[in-house]
């Protein structure tokens, strides 16, 4: 039997003895049996003997490893040195790191350090330059000879603080005060000016103030507010056309003016409605006429006016500038259309009588339109036949009861009934006759 055997045969000897078994699978009810079984001093002497018979195989194996033992120890001693010597050598490698990292860092940090100088020199300079640009350009707008002059240095002192700010350098707070109360002033005084010149026509006026709102660099948004303001005014003269009955309240108002245009056509007390009676139709209708003869033709001609003064000046456009003035006067014909579209279908709800009264007199209301064309002459500005596509309907029920009414009650008619209805559909297409469209909707009714 070899050693291995041996040992092999004593570790089994212990596993599989009742006692040890106990002990080593950790079984505490068979410790409590135990107890009954064997006394202490016997449990002991168990115990003893089974440690002298470990300790016999351990010495055994000892000595019989005892080269190999002494090799490993050996080979650890060695490892150990190597180890140390690796720690060593590490310990050395990161005093060489923190070395080259000062070495790097020191400079780095004095270069930040310069950098951050020389940004902060480099504001402070450019902060110099820029306020000594603005002084000497602000010498400009005290000397410039007129207001369109003042506008481009009025843009160049802009683009001048929007580049730095300005505001925080104690000794050019009077002159940025005085820019940006000259700013205002000026465009004020354009806005205006420019309103009242477009609405007397005045060309010369015109292109001074159109020159403002160009240097400035705002000509852009100077035409849409020409736009949204004009399409105030006409949403206004709707209203009035359909609430005034009094026609002598119906004027042109100042576009130049701050009123509220409602607010000068109405006085303290109830405001003047019109009535259902014919006098209210005739009153309708004069203001309908002041509505599109006058009002809209009014507006549409300050408009081809103010386009022609946009495209044929020595205005020099950019290009956004250029498609707006191109595009005005058709923008502001759709706004106007638009904003009657709207109006006849609202007047169904809020003022019925007049709805009723529109439908009823449609072709009245075509030859109106058709006169503002013709007055006008001008080739974008023609009504579209949805404008008054919701006033129809009403219009056509009214000419068909019309037809109605002549064959009540007949079944065969004779020639006096046949010469009734020619005649009411000889009046119903003579009053058609002004708009083609018209005229056939009635032909098929």
């Amino acid at each position: 039997m070899t050693m291995d055997s041996e040992t092999l045969k004593t570790c089994e000897t212990i596993e599989k003895d009742e006692f040890f078994s106990v002990f080593l699978q950790d079984k505490q009810e068979e410790k409590a049996k135990l107890a009954t079984k064997m006394t202490i001093t016997d449990q002991i002497g168990k115990l003893s003997e089974g440690l002298e018979k470990v300790s016999a195989q351990l010495q055994t194996q000892v000595r019989d490893q005892y080269g190999t033992l002494l090799f490993q120890a050996n080979q650890a001693g060695r490892l150990n040195a190597a180890v140390g010597s690796v720690s060593g050598h590490i310990e050395r490698l990161k005093a060489s790191a923190d070395r080259l990292k000062k070495m790097v860092n020191v400079p780095y940090e004095q270069t930040e350090t310069q950098t951050k100088i020389l940004a902060r020199l480099h504001e402070l300079s450019h902060l110099l330059r820029q306020s000594g640009r603005f002084l000497h350009v602000y010498q400009r707008l005290e000397g410039a000879p007129g207001l369109a002059e003042q506008a481009g240095v009025i843009y160049e002192l802009d683009c001048l603080m929007d580049d730095v700010d300005l505001t925080g350098i104690d000794f050019l707070r009077e002159e940025i005060g005085a820019v940006k109360a000259v700013k205002a002033r000026l465009v004020q005084t354009a806005h205006r000016d420019l309103f009242q010149s477009i609405q007397g026509e005045k060309e010369d006026e015109t292109k001074n103030c159109l020159r403002i709102f160009l240097n400035m660099k705002t000509l852009g948004k100077c035409l849409e507010n020409i736009l949204e303001t004009y399409q105030r005014y006409i949403k206004d003269s709707i209203k009035e056309c359909f609430t005034t009955s009094d026609l002598s309240k119906l004027r042109k108002s100042d576009p130049s003016g701050t009123k509220d245009r409602s607010e000068q056509t109405r006085g303290p007390g109830k405001a003047p409605v019109l009535t259902s009676s014919t006098n209210f139709r005739s009153k309708l209708w004069q203001a309908l006429e002041w509505l599109f003869l006058d009002e809209f033709h009014s507006y549409c001609q300050q408009i081809i006016f103010l386009q022609r003064c946009l495209l044929y000046s020595d205005l020099a456009l950019t290009d956004d500038c250029k498609r707006m003035a191109e595009t005005i006067g058709s923008n502001f014909w759709t706004n106007l259309t638009r904003q009657l579209t709207t109006s006849f279908a609202n007047a169904q709800s809020n003022t019925p009588h007049v709805y009723q009264a529109l439908q009823q007199g449609l072709p009245k209301l075509l030859s109106v339109a058709r006169g503002l064309e013709k007055k006008l002459d001008h080739g974008p500005f023609v009504f579209d036949e949805q404008v008054f596509a919701s006033l129809e309907a009403g219009y056509l029920e009214k000419c068909a009861n019309n037809l109605k009414m002549v064959l009540v009650d007949i079944e065969f008619p004779n020639q006096e009934v046949i010469d009734a209805v020619v005649r009411v559909a000889s009046t119903e297409l003579n009053a058609a006759i002004v708009d083609d469209r018209l005229t056939r909707q009635v032909t098929d009714v």
